[in-house]
């Protein structure tokens, strides 16, 4: 294990431009990654701050059934954001097999 590392020293000194472009270079595109990443993460931030804006910052849950459902998603009003979830709760009897 010395030995490798012994190795590695003497090639860092030995090919010095190599090694500092290979280290800038690591760096560099680890910036790179960085800044990509900030800027979609602060895209998305502005996006959902936008949608605030415009259209209020309301949450609403209201129990339908299925045929009060169809008819929110035919009513949708244009421009607004209307998400619509449908829960159904299951009996675990009505879904266990009878065993013969």
């Amino acid at each position: 294990m010395m030995s490798l590392v012994k190795f590695s020293i003497q090639y860092i000194k030995h090919y010095k431009k190599q090694s500092i472009s290979i280290v800038l270079s690591i760096v560099l595109s680890v910036a790179l990654l960085t800044g990509i990443g900030s800027l979609v993460h602060s895209a998305d931030k502005s996006r959902i701050e936008k949608i605030r804006e415009d259209s209020g910052d309301y949450h609403y849950f209201y129990k339908v059934d299925k045929e009060q459902l169809n008819k929110i998603k035919e009513n949708k009003i244009k421009n607004q954001m209307i998400s619509v979830t449908y829960i159904i709760y299951v009996n675990k009897k009505h879904t266990q097999q009878k065993s013969s």
